[in-house]
C-alpha cells in the first residue's frame, strides 16, 4: 500500500479502497461496462475492467454488486 496513505491512517484498510467507479458505453457496440480503480492494500493500484452488458443499469448492479463483494 502507498505508504503516504498509511502514515496518514491510524489502522492499514483490510479491504481494497475504490478510488474511481464508472460505467461507460462502448457505442460501436451498444454495449455497457464497469470499470472499478482500486488500491489492492499490497497489490497496489489496479484497475478491474467487467465483462459487456446489455443495459446501462444492468452494468450499474454489476458494478454495485462487484463493489459489495469486495467488502463482504
Amino acid at each position: 500500500m502507498n505508504k503516504s496513505v498509511v502514515m496518514n491512517l491510524k489502522s492499514e484498510p483490510t479491504h481494497p479502497m475504490v478510488l474511481a467507479a464508472y460505467v461507460t458505453q462502448l457505442e460501436e457496440m451498444g454495449s455497457w461496462y464497469f470499470n472499478l480503480t482500486t488500491d489492492g492494500i499490497s497489490n497496489g493500484i489496479g484497475s478491474l475492467l467487467s465483462r459487456q452488458y446489455k443495459t446501462y443499469d444492468e452494468a450499474v448492479y454489476g458494478m454495485n454488486e462487484r463493489i459489495a463483494g469486495m467488502y463482504s
